[in-house]
């Protein structure tokens, strides 16, 4: 918050320092602050689906989760391949309990970026949840490739073992997560 306030002084029209301080308000909970500068990146005509997306997380922060939605979802609507947006999306359709729409989500997340350290857990959750064990463990089989020092990898592959009955992996998988 601090930088983007001392380079909007030197810059003021920067639209997407702009757009860093308005999620930095939110997170720390300067909500008044944080809609204010949203209204402003509106007036600008700034990448409507990053406004739209800041809205969202803005609402969901919150615990507005309704509007959160429909703030992703017209997001999405304005661009529809944007990854972060498809996976705040699928997530707080996931918490409405709107399983399978969070899935269609997540899914089309996980097409774009298969090695994506937040879309690949939270989809293989999803297919989890759905009965779909094996898949779940290939996407995180794969995903620990990527990243074999992440510790919540090699838990989620110990819990998804544990759940096939591979007792023996899911050991392997939760010591390594210990050891990290």
């Amino acid at each position: 918050l601090k930088y983007s306030e001392i380079w909007l002084k030197i810059n003021p029209a920067d639209n997407e320092i702009k757009w860093i301080k308005v999620r930095c308000l939110t997170k720390l909970e300067r909500y008044d602050e944080a809609e204010q500068g949203l209204k402003e990146l509106e007036l600008t005509k700034f990448s409507p689906h990053k406004v739209y997306h800041a809205w969202g997380l803005f609402f969901r922060q919150k615990g507005e989760k309704e509007k959160a939605r429909a703030s992703f979802k017209h997001g999405l609507e304005k661009r529809s391949d944007h990854l972060p947006l498809l996976r705040d999306y699928g997530e707080i359709l996931e918490q409405l309990g709107e399983i399978d729409e969070a899935f269609e989500q997540l899914e089309k997340a996980y097409s774009l970026a298969p090695r994506d350290f937040y879309v690949a857990p939270k989809y293989a959750a999803l297919l989890e949840k759905k009965g779909r064990i094996d898949d779940a463990l290939a996407i995180m089989t794969d995903l620990k490739t990527t990243f074999p020092d992440e510790a919540s990898i090699h838990h989620r592959l110990s819990m998804l073992n544990n759940a096939k009955g591979n007792f023996r992996e899911a050991y392997i998988e939760a010591r390594m997560a210990v050891d990290l």
